[in-house]
């Protein structure tokens, strides 16, 4: 949404801030890959709130199974001795 905003503010061409990505392998949307679309995304990420229950669930599961991406990488300690 703020990417979009930005792109409008900028005078970009709409056919670039409301672009929907594609995953470049199988011609599909990312959209339908995921199941569900940015604009349910961000208004679920946004309010919490979701009217479809099962689009609900698979949005909390990405997001539990991809939560390691957001720790830090382990690293090696050195100490002199």
């Amino acid at each position: 949404t703020e990417v979009k905003k930005i792109g409008e503010i900028l005078g970009l061409p709409e056919t670039l801030t409301h672009k929907v990505p594609v995953d470049g392998l199988s011609g599909k949307t990312d959209e339908e890959n995921l199941g569900f679309t940015y604009d349910e995304l961000d208004r679920y990420i946004r309010t919490g709130k979701i009217e479809d229950q099962e689009k609900k669930a698979k949005i909390d599961w990405l997001h539990e199974k991809n939560l390691f991406k957001l720790k830090l990488m382990p690293g090696f300690s050195y100490t002199e001795e």
